[in-house]
């Protein structure tokens, strides 16, 4: 079942679904797996085709998102998670870098949603083995939120000084920037 590896790097659901297809049927497991089928009522007798299928699949999935797919209802929404958190290779990983340096704190309700948003694109990159400099974080914080605060590159180079030279981490800087936020809501 070699070919299952290189199908969870298929750039679409259907060129995933038939290849799976074609791999269950080399196996003769095929019958056991139809278009109405919920994995969560799979039959519980570990001896079961279903249950082998299933095993199949999930087995192919790699580590990182085996544990999310026993949550899944569908084929597709186990294909979505390998597409979110699988191994990732080099190109989704420059994809997640892109994101991270498109992203704007004036496309957010509120500071929370986009703290939230950024550290889970910073989660995103560190299951795909890609997790960006220090600095470079600094930099996309500070070009994110610069319309909103200006301010924010003092704070962090006072920190830095404070720190000896080493930068702030993340949720430090996520911090300031609540602090920031409470400020000028109660200014004003």
């Amino acid at each position: 079942m070699e070919a299952v590896p290189c199908l969870l790097g298929s750039r679409n659901y259907m060129q995933w679904a038939v290849g799976l297809r074609l791999a269950l049927q080399v196996l003769g497991l095929w019958y056991t797996i139809d278009s109405s089928c919920d994995f969560n009522t799979a039959s519980d007798d570990p001896h079961s085709d279903k249950k082998l299928a299933l095993a199949v699949i999930r087995g192919k999935l790699g580590i990182r998102i085996l544990v999310y797919s026993w949550f899944a209802k569908s084929p597709r929404a186990i294909w979505v998670m390998g597409k979110m958190y699988g191994d990732m290779a080099p190109t989704a990983q420059l994809g997640l870098a892109c994101a991270l340096s498109e992203i704007q704190r004036v496309q957010y309700d509120s500071t929370a949603e986009f703290i939230d948003a950024f550290a889970t694109l910073l989660r995103r990159m560190k299951v795909a083995g890609f997790e960006p400099m220090p600095w470079l974080l600094v930099e996309r914080l500070i070009a994110a939120t610069r319309m909103v605060f200006p301010e924010l590159r003092a704070r962090i180079e006072c920190a830095r000084m404070a720190r000896n030279g080493r930068l702030p981490g993340f949720e430090e800087m996520a911090l300031m920037l609540r602090g920031l936020e409470f400020a000028r809501t109660n200014r004003g």
